[in-house]
């Protein structure tokens, strides 16, 4: 484990912050234990913070009803909001920003309903600061989030909650274990490769694409312990932009292959939405082509994922036989039907 430093992103913080007073934070429990958050409180002084630093990684709706609920008791408004942690703390900033602004009465999941064509609520802004490198949500206008009673990810967008500001400092990357490192540099892959799959992909999306998964892909398979800052730079920079990719074009097949398994059987969203690609490579190849996709590195990407052998991370947390008893579940409107080719239970379990 490296020592961190955190000159960067707290500079950069302080400095965005000089004209705000009211501000929220949003982090998680690993982030507290770290002692990341006593340092940020000592060096906003004159601020009011509030900081919630119980940020699930599988955020539901039902916990941000409940954190929105807590919120909305304060004796103050809230003028920003600051989410220091992965995806799941960036996603749950957003809902919040835009439950605030709204100052509704309804759930989540009633918002969510109506969310992306309202034109009449501008979510609080809000400052990312990504501590894994994988989700890009800094770079997106919706958030993710679980209904744990359908056992369902539903998204909420609208364009205000896109964040105003990101901050990146790759020195946050370096507290990480291999394996929340891996897993969200995964979840990079999967966008990179499912934004170029999908039928809403643009020459912009595809190029944003491409650039990703060749700063992602010579790091992949790489020893952690050995990773430079450039290197750490480069999976940075590569999540962004698989990020800003899936902003056009949203997710795919093996993400929509992904919920359930996640859901049934708490698999990490990074190794579910990521151990099908090989195969949905490997059928995009011989299949489809665009004058514009660089196939060779298209197949080093096979070839680094078939090497990492997620399969066999998988099946630490379920069998192969579990999985095909979810197959009628992975068909997930808005995601499966966005893949270039018709997609029905056949091909579903041929990718798996």
């Amino acid at each position: 484990m490296q020592s961190i430093s955190i000159s960067k992103w707290m500079v950069d913080l302080q400095n965005t912050l000089s004209n705000y007073s009211n501000i929220l934070v949003l982090s998680s429990k690993s982030f507290r234990e770290r002692g990341q958050l006593d340092i940020l409180e000592t060096s906003l002084p004159g601020k009011n913070l509030f900081i919630l630093d119980n940020i699930n990684s599988l955020p539901t709706i039902h916990e941000i009803d409940s954190h929105y609920a807590l919120l909305k008791k304060l004796p103050f408004e809230f003028e920003i909001i600051v989410a220091l942690g992965g995806g799941s703390v960036i996603d749950s900033s957003k809902c919040i920003a835009y439950l605030l602004a709204s100052n509704t009465q309804l759930s989540l999941a009633r918002v969510i309903e109506s969310a992306k064509t309202d034109t009449n609520t501008y979510a609080l802004p809000i400052i990312a600061i990504p501590t894994t490198a994988g989700t890009g949500s800094e770079a997106t206008s919706f958030a993710t989030v679980w209904d744990s009673d359908l056992k369902v990810k539903k998204s909420l967008e609208n364009i205000s909650i896109k964040p105003l500001i990101y901050i990146h400092d790759f020195n946050l990357l370096k507290t990480l274990s291999r394996e929340n490192f891996l897993l969200p540099m995964l979840d990079a892959t999967s966008h990179s490769l499912e934004s170029i799959w999908n039928t809403s992909a643009t020459e912009l999306s595809i190029q944003k694409s491409m650039e990703a998964l060749r700063l992602i892909i010579p790091n992949l398979t790489s020893n952690y312990s050995e990773f430079t800052d450039l290197a750490f730079s480069q999976v940075q920079k590569g999540s962004f932009l698989a990020g800003e990719a899936i902003e056009y074009t949203r997710t795919s097949i093996s993400h929509s292959i992904s919920y359930p398994i996640t859901a049934y059987f708490k698999v990490p969203h990074g190794l579910a939405a990521s151990f099908t690609l090989p195969k949905i490579l490997k059928y995009y190849l011989q299949n489809y082509s665009r004058k514009n996709i660089d196939k060779k590195l298209l197949k080093n990407t096979q070839e680094a994922l078939i090497e990492l052998d997620l399969t066999k991370m998988l099946n630490q947390y379920c069998t192969y036989d579990q999985i095909l008893t979810l197959i009628p579940k992975m068909h997930h409107s808005g995601r499966s039907d966005k893949f270039v080719a018709k997609v029905d239970q056949n091909l579903i379990k041929k990718f798996l």
